[in-house]
């Protein structure tokens, strides 16, 4: 086994989700300590280390090296995993690795295996090292946004939270986060009540996969209790897990004045065609059906605001680059629903451009007030402008044509990172990003290319030690 693919089983056995990454910071820290490097951390537990140049790049300028410590939190449904507590399953399979029932957090953990190989090998020639570790990066960019830049020396940068080996990002898109929330009010009692259960969906990232037509699972259940044709009461309803992913389950409870086989029959009748049409974005979903018994739940108003909340909410993409083929330049996702005190619908919004997000907001608060709930936008984030010219990028695709054979693809993603924050902080960065082959990120089969990962690494490594030779 290669050290860094040790390093990235040891981050897979520390709980790191995101709010919750101090344990794998300590882990940083430790590490730091034990090799005697310089760092920081500060309160959000946001890690920085310092290494000085070795060999060849000893009198080289510095380069910052950046990756998060939180992993997105997503299971299949009915799994017992605790992400607090739990260590990751993790399955070699056919070149492959990835985690039993849960998301695998190679996003981003190839990040800091990487980074803790570059700290710890002596024998290669590298510039300074500055390796940053950020927080609670899925849930808005958090530790970024709260990171002080005071002890950054560089002047260029290298991402390590991107996916595809042979390509580089060029401009991505910033972000919002938001709620709906509904303080619930009186209880009705109904005699029976239906219950429709979603499962295996194919969910996704809502950046990266947003135009590839999968279903939402919380609107189609929206859709499914609309379709249903009778009075209902809203007792319960789950699903999701985060703003930022397409959710794979949800359960949806509705009270009921009485039950029938037509009602039944219809239900399974309108199952049956959502499995149809969506077997290609979805072949493995689930929908279960059964009558339950008599249930509290939200009288008639209340019920039909908070379904019509997620069935009219603009999921999807809004608006397509006329520029970049196949770029979404708007789009909007519902992860979660919830309920306790409040019902709560956490949303995001994505776009590069600043008044196409300010003008879906609106629409989004509009929906909000109409019927009668709060909305709440946070955790906004800047979007990663292309740069014409790029001296880092430059160099990049010369060493990799040479290094690989192959030319170096350039893309334009709809996901959000990290990258436009630093370059709003330093605006002189010159930025390039790189990461191994990854699938299914943000959800539970999320996997890595193994080989892919240990290519990625020897890229990584070769075109630092191509940077001395450039400054020599």
């Amino acid at each position: 086994m290669s050290q860094i693919l040790h390093y990235f089983k040891e981050v897979c056995s520390i709980p790191h989700p995101s709010f919750h990454e101090e344990k794998l910071a300590d882990y940083v820290v430790s590490f730091a300590k034990e090799h005697s490097l310089w760092y920081s951390r500060d309160e959000h537990h946001n890690v920085l280390i310092k290494k000085p140049g070795q060999n060849r790049g000893i009198h080289c300028d510095p380069i910052l090296l950046q990756g998060h410590l939180d992993m997105v939190a997503e299971k299949i449904s009915g799994s017992d995993f605790d992400f607090h507590k739990d260590a990751l399953k993790l399955i070699e399979k056919d070149g492959w690795i990835s985690a039993k029932d849960t998301t695998l957090g190679s996003d981003d953990g190839f990040a800091i295996a990487y980074m803790l190989g570059l700290l710890n090998d002596n024998t290669i020639d590298h510039p300074p090292l500055e390796c940053l570790f950020t927080t609670k990066e899925e849930v808005g960019l958090i530790g970024a946004i709260h990171f002080d830049m005071k002890d950054i020396e560089s002047k260029r940068c290298i991402g390590l939270d991107s996916s595809g080996e042979n390509r580089t990002i060029i401009t991505s898109s910033g972000g919002v986060r938001g709620k709906f929330s509904l303080k619930r009010r009186k209880k009705v009692f109904y005699p029976a009540s239906i219950i429709i259960k979603i499962t295996n969906a194919t969910g996704g990232h809502s950046g990266n996969d947003i135009t590839k037509n999968r279903v939402n699972v919380l609107k189609l259940l929206a859709q499914f209790a609309k379709d249903l044709k009778v009075d209902i009461g809203l007792s319960s309803w789950v699903g999701g897990n985060s703003e930022n992913a397409i959710p794979t389950w949800g359960t949806l409870i509705l009270g009921l004045y009485e039950k029938s086989d037509e009602l039944m029959h219809r239900a399974k009748d309108l199952a049956l065609k959502i499995q149809d049409y969506s077997r290609h974005s979805d072949p493995a979903m689930k929908i279960d059906i059964e009558f339950g018994r008599e249930v509290a739940g939200c009288p008639k108003e209340e019920t039909h605001e908070i379904i019509e909340s997620v069935l009219f909410f603009p999921q999807g993409v809004a608006k397509m680059s006329d520029e970049i083929e196949g770029l979404p330049l708007l789009s909007a996702n519902i992860g979660f629903i919830r309920h306790d005190e409040y019902w709560t619908i956490g949303f995001s919004v994505r776009s590069p451009m600043d008044v196409l997000m300010e003008h879906h907001m609106v629409k989004i608060e509009t929906l909000a007030k109409r019927m009668r709930m709060d909305v709440e936008f946070f955790s906004r984030y800047p979007g990663f402008p292309y740069q014409p010219e790029s001296t880092l990028r430059n160099q990049f695709e010369t060493f990799y044509q040479s290094f690989r054979n192959q030319n170096l693809n350039f893309e334009a993603t709809h996901g959000g990172c990290e990258l436009g924050i630093w370059k709003g902080k330093i605006p002189q960065l010159d930025i390039i990003s790189m990461g191994p082959i990854n699938e299914g990120i943000h959800t539970p089969q999320e996997r890595m290319d193994l080989a892919s990962f240990e290519r990625v690494y020897e890229n990584l490594v070769g075109f630092l030690a191509y940077l001395c030779h450039e400054a020599n």
